[in-house]
């Protein structure tokens, strides 16, 4: 909620108040907050953190590439795509076809 409401130095103070085995969904939510309030240095430091615990974890790859690409730094999202790539962890592209 803190997270929500913008508050995102209060939010990391209390998460970080957390026992580690409790906080990973909870850090999860506050690199989803940094995405949308558009707060770069912090997400960054977040996802660095997270991917270190859980560096298998899809979603946060795509928090922190969606982050970037709110910043128009596509460098950053290409980056992000070719380590979900190499990590195995990106679905391949849907393919329609109209009949």
């Amino acid at each position: 909620m803190l997270g929500r409401a913008g508050r995102l130095q209060e939010a990391q103070k209390f998460v970080e108040s957390l026992p580690s085995k409790e906080a990973h969904g909870v850090w999860g939510a506050l690199l989803s907050a940094c995405s949308n309030k558009a707060e770069l240095k912090m997400g960054e430091s977040i996802a660095k953190h997270l991917l270190c615990v859980e560096p298998e974890n899809s979603g946060y790859y795509v928090t922190i590439s969606n982050l970037y690409a709110n910043q128009d730094m596509w460098d950053g999202v290409v980056k992000i795509t070719d380590i979900l790539q190499d990590k195995g962890l990106m679905k391949p592209h849907g393919h329609n076809f109209i009949g």
